[in-house]
């Protein structure tokens, strides 16, 4: 309807109705098309509900914010985030500083870190704590920004200008924590899931080149809503260049090859469900962080180089909490929602369908059943039947 608008609009006026301060049309309609597109995990999470019969509409379509259900039973989204998670939860999640003390203070194994004003200062942090280093924007998802195993001052000078580009107030030098990151997903005050995450990687054969490689693993994806295509661009070149290879390089059988520094589904990574091996002390720990961060969705980032191993028992690191978990497939958005809405709940209020009586049948006093679950006798009283009559009968 607001695409309608507008373009009556230009037709009848000539002039756009959207924003006055664009005069190009089509920039216009194309801000509004981008406004009303909604996230991958808002599209999943829609999906279910529809399929569920949850009705669902939109409370701010450029914020991505949506209800699940009507009324006092419709419940908030942005994404997987909901209306029960705290504002300050949220801002502790947003900022890696403020939640790497939370996870410290409360004595599972946070990282060692230090935020760095500039390369020089980052050079001190990262010599006090020793190589290899991770740099990572204060405030940024998604792995922007971030480049790990850092082994010499002169990387560092490049991963700290890429950092500080999104993260002007300061960049993050932190311990390299050696492991598989994890993500542990909580919702309503139960660990939905644990997923294994592994860079974007090819696998060699012998036979063709790494770029050859890119290309095959990039149509195999095709269609799978779990993976993304993995992109070619100055971050992989240097990466490449760091372990002696290139586009042209063919790798030998079997071995593997990772184009990404970090573990990112966003960035072509790809996941493995490991909940059935999550050691119980594990589970306790991201339960506690979620109650301890006042969140109700939350997704914990945890590197160890075994799940099955206790957090005390073994050399490992919380290096992230956010306060949205991606929903990337549709058995997990399924079990998101049946957090929210149980089996048997749809979210919907109860209606009353009051229908006027033939003559002959009102002064009877008695009425006609509409198919609704309650009437309304004469008297304005409401009462609700422990059972539906059929379509039509009289009572």
């Amino acid at each position: 309807m607001a695409l309608t608008n507008e373009i009556f609009s230009l037709i009848v006026t000539g002039h756009p109705c959207i924003n006055k301060l664009v005069p190009n049309p089509i920039a216009n309609l194309q801000r509004q098309v981008a406004n009303l597109h909604y996230s991958k995990t808002a599209n999943i999470l829609l999906t279910v509900a529809l399929s569920r019969g949850i009705p669902t509409y939109p409370i701010s379509l450029g914020g991505n914010i949506w209800q699940y259900g009507q009324g006092s039973l419709g419940r908030h989204y942005r994404s997987a985030a909901d209306e029960f998670d705290s504002l300050t939860g949220d801002i502790l999640c947003r900022n890696k500083v403020y939640s790497n003390e939370l996870i410290n203070r409360l004595g599972f194994p946070g990282v060692v870190h230090e935020v760095a004003r500039n390369p020089d200062h980052a050079a001190k942090i990262a010599a006090l704590i020793g190589y290899p280093v991770v740099t990572k924007p204060i405030s940024a998802g998604m792995g922007k920004g971030i480049t790990t195993s850092i082994d010499n001052p002169d990387e560092l000078v490049a991963a700290f200008k890429l950092a500080a580009s999104i993260s002007p107030r300061g960049v993050i030098i932190e311990k390299y924590v050696k492991g598989t990151d994890h993500r542990l997903a909580v919702f309503g005050g139960e660990l939905l899931w644990v997923m294994a995450r592994y860079p974007a990687r090819v696998i060699g054969d012998g036979v063709h080149s790494i770029a050859t490689l890119i290309g095959q693993e990039n149509l195999r994806r095709k269609g799978d809503i779990d993976k993304k295509a993995i992109m070619q661009d100055a971050a992989m070149d240097e990466l490449l260049a760091k372990m002696g290879l290139s586009y042209d390089s063919v790798p030998a059988p079997g071995k593997a090859i990772n184009l990404r520094s970090v573990a990112n589904v966003s960035m072509g990574g790809t996941m493995e469900d490991v909940m059935p091996r999550i050691h119980p002390d594990n589970r306790y720990m991201a339960l506690a962080i979620a109650r301890a961060f006042r969140m109700n969705a939350i997704g914990i980032d945890f590197i160890t180089e075994d799940i099955s191993k206790s957090w005390r028992e073994s050399s490992c690191a919380v290096i992230e909490v956010n306060q949205t978990p991606g929903v990337l497939c549709y058995i997990r958005a399924e079990k998101q929602l049946n957090r929210m809405f149980p089996s048997g709940n749809d979210g919907r209020i109860p209606t009353i369908l009051l229908i006027e009586a033939p003559p002959r049948i009102r002064q009877a006093g008695c009425y006609i059943i509409t198919g609704c679950q309650s009437v309304c006798w004469p008297g304005n009283r409401i009462t609700n039947f422990s059972r539906q009559a059929p379509q039509g009968e009289i009572v």
